[in-house]
């Protein structure tokens, strides 16, 4: 995170490796997953003897001493019985590929009830997936060469990603293809959280820093920005994000909180417009939070895309959605205080909303239809692109693409600045 640039090099070894590790996994299946196994082994003796060193010098309690033998015996079993490693590996997909398997499902379920067209495609992921959980789970042990498989596929497809960002620093900047293969969900969906003890540690040293800022060299204004927000708890655990553009930011999400059900994870999906200046104050001020914001430089002919992108988004298929407190103004609730996020959006930041009518993004899913999508339906157009590899795109997937964007020399990102309270 706090590197400058990232060298076109970078890229190209990068990709060697990647391109090395699929080879590895898909043709040398026995070799690559012993190396594996002898690894995770000494990771874990490493681990307990970092332990016993603690309970030495820094006095633990008798606890720790008891991880520091069960790793000893754990690394002990796994070396003399490598074949619960090898079942473990396919269940664990297994269990990844279910999880995709019951997202999709639910997709599938708000896709018929809303009468939305593409849903046999989902239906047909649901069942590919879910026919595969089963396979890799019913006798894992014999399985998991398919694992090495699907894990060599990966590395290739992230390798010949890699190589393109490599090209992409070595050609003119109208023959740039900004197609990127997206971190793996579970590394991803962490990211924010992560980034928020990276902020927290330099708070330690610069309390009262409000703004840290990273600008490239001769930089030019940037035209749209990302937005992503993070948070120790609450909705934005895990990340959110959304479009600064002329002024104004737009976010999509389930702001009426009325029609959320499933623990908040499913409603109504709204697009909201609120004032860039003072809606930043609102998430800095009454939300906590910290933004991560970074500034792209768009062409004459990208700004029209965008322009065009963005009132189709909120002219098309929408109708307006008033918050509680607006209602209240205008005599159709209660007079009373309303503290709903969209209510408190409207009253601080001059939000104004609208209620998807029609289309995927008519119902809001936390897990696949989130806020994520507004933000990839605007980049993709002028040329930022993540591809959906794993099935779903997330904060994180965005940080780590447009942060990589930002530390390579032409890459169209301009700055990165993080937004955060100084601490009292």
């Amino acid at each position: 995170m706090l590197k400058k640039t990232i060298n076109s090099t970078t890229y190209f070894i990068s990709a060697i490796l990647f391109f090395i590790g699929s080879f590895l996994f898909i043709f040398h299946t026995g070799f690559t997953v012993n190396i594996l196994l002898y690894l995770l082994c000494l990771g874990i003796l490493l681990d307990a003897i970092l332990l016993c060193i603690q309970v030495l010098v820094k006095k633990q309690k008798v606890n720790t001493l008891i991880r520091a033998f069960l790793d000893i015996g754990f690394a002990i079993f796994l070396y003399f019985h490598p074949i619960f490693f090898h079942g473990s590996l396919s269940i664990i997909l297994g269990i990844y590929l279910l999880v995709h398997a019951v997202i999709e499902l639910i997709n599938y379920a708000l896709y018929k009830k809303n009468h939305i067209r593409g849903r046999l495609l989902v239906f047909i992921s649901f069942l590919i997936k879910f026919i595969l959980s089963l396979f890799l789970m019913l006798h894992p042990t014999a399985k998991y060469p398919y694992v090495m498989l699907i894990i060599g596929i990966y590395f290739g497809l992230y390798g010949i990603s890699q190589l393109n960002s490599f090209i992409s620093e070595m050609i003119p900047n109208h023959l740039k293809n900004k197609v990127r293969i997206s971190l793996p969900i579970l590394i991803a969906a962490f990211i924010p959280r992560k980034l928020i003890t990276l902020i927290n540690e330099i708070l330690e040293h610069e309390p009262d820093e409000i703004t840290i800022e990273d600008k490239k060299k001769n930089v030019q204004k940037a035209d749209i920005e990302v937005i992503i927000h993070l948070a120790n708890s609450g909705s934005a655990a895990f990340g959110h994000i959304e479009i600064s553009f002329e002024g104004k930011t737009y976010s999509y999400g389930n702001y009426d909180m009325h029609s959320r059900k499933l623990f908040d994870a499913i409603g109504d999906g709204v697009i909201c417009i609120a004032d860039r200046d003072t809606y930043i104050q609102y998430a800095l001020r009454n939300k906590k939070r910290y933004l991560v914001v970074f500034g792209i430089s768009l062409t004459k002919k990208e700004k029209e895309i965008v322009k065009k992108r963005i009132h189709t988004l909120i002219t098309t298929n929408v109708k307006d959605y008033y918050p509680d407190l607006q209602l209240s103004e205008m005599g159709k609730l209660p007079k009373g205080n309303y503290y709903d996020m969209s209510s408190e959006i409207y009253k601080l930041a001059h939000g104004q909303f609208k209620k998807i009518t029609n289309g995927k993004w008519k119902k809001f899913f936390v897990l696949k239809t989130n806020c994520t999508g507004l933000v990839e339906n605007i980049l993709n157009g002028v040329g930022l692109h993540i591809l959906e590899f794993n099935g779903l795109l997330t904060p994180g997937s965005y940080y780590d693409y447009l942060n990589r964007e930002f530390l390579k020399k032409n890459g169209k990102v301009v700055y990165r600045k993080i937004y955060t309270n100084p601490r009292k």
